[in-house]
């Protein structure tokens, strides 16, 4: 569904990302990961459109990204890692989340606003608040509640749970893992640590100074030959399991 060909970046005199190619199937969730400054970010900031790549081609379903971008379909779902900054502060959890259905040229009716909320395990008493009301948490499940309510064909989760604490990131991951079970989404999960990246991808693929130097099956990332690759495993932490499903929030 997604093919990345020949993808480059360049700054200055400087490439930070350098022939990168990847293709992802439909309804597989890919993980990229890497150290700071490997080209992560700017990867999905090209995805995203907010940047050009200086060379290369992105296809989303056969067309090219600026073209599907102009379709009916072409939306794609984004969770940054800054939630305290991806929600309008002047804005209500629920006109937070009817932006969502403003981008697809819809008016959400309250019950609907209700089930978004509902499928993150939030409570709708939440809508009234506003976001300096809400803790860290509850603000990025927030943020995936209206990253899905676009009903995207594409998602990018961007470092979207590295600013988290361990228990929120397993709580959070458990959610994930209920959307793509539930949703078909072909994802891209962005991130430098990879705990995250095997809770939720089948395979992986590891920048290393702008360059795409490793795929690795998830479950087989014990093989992985490149010493990128094998250093990020040696500092692998796996995470607790998740505790067992409580009450919605409120």
């Amino acid at each position: 569904m997604i093919s990345i060909q020949n993808l480059s970046k360049r700054y200055a005199n400087r490439f930070v990302l350098q022939n990168l190619s990847l293709n992802i199937p439909q309804g597989e969730w890919r993980g990229i990961v890497g150290e700071s400054g490997s080209g992560k970010s700017t990867l999905a900031r090209i995805l995203m459109g907010v940047d050009q790549p200086t060379l290369g081609e992105i296809y989303i379903q056969g067309v090219a990204l600026k073209r599907w971008r102009r379709s009916a379909e072409g939306r794609i779902g984004v969770v940054f890692q800054d939630y305290h900054r991806s929600i309008n502060p002047h804005f209500t959890i629920q006109t937070a989340l009817e932006e969502a259905f403003w981008c697809q040229n819809k008016r959400a009716s309250l019950a609907e606003i209700s089930t978004i909320l509902e499928q993150v395990e939030l409570s709708s008493t939440l809508l009234r608040r506003y976001p300096h009301e809400l803790s860290g948490g509850q603000l990025q499940r927030v943020s995936l509640a209206r990253a899905l309510a676009l009903q995207p064909k594409f998602l990018i989760l961007d470092e979207a749970l590295s600013a988290l604490d361990v228990s929120t990131k397993v709580e959070i991951i458990r959610l994930l893992q209920k959307a793509k079970e539930q949703s078909g989404l072909t994802a891209l999960i962005i991130a430098h640590d990879l705990e995250t990246i095997l809770a939720l991808c089948e395979r992986f693929g590891v920048l290393c100074g702008g360059c795409l130097i490793e795929e690795v099956e998830s479950r087989s990332s014990h093989l992985a030959r490149h010493p990128c690759t094998q250093e990020l495993l040696g500092a692998l932490l796996p995470l607790p399991r998740p505790k067992p499903q409580q009450e919605r929030i409120s």
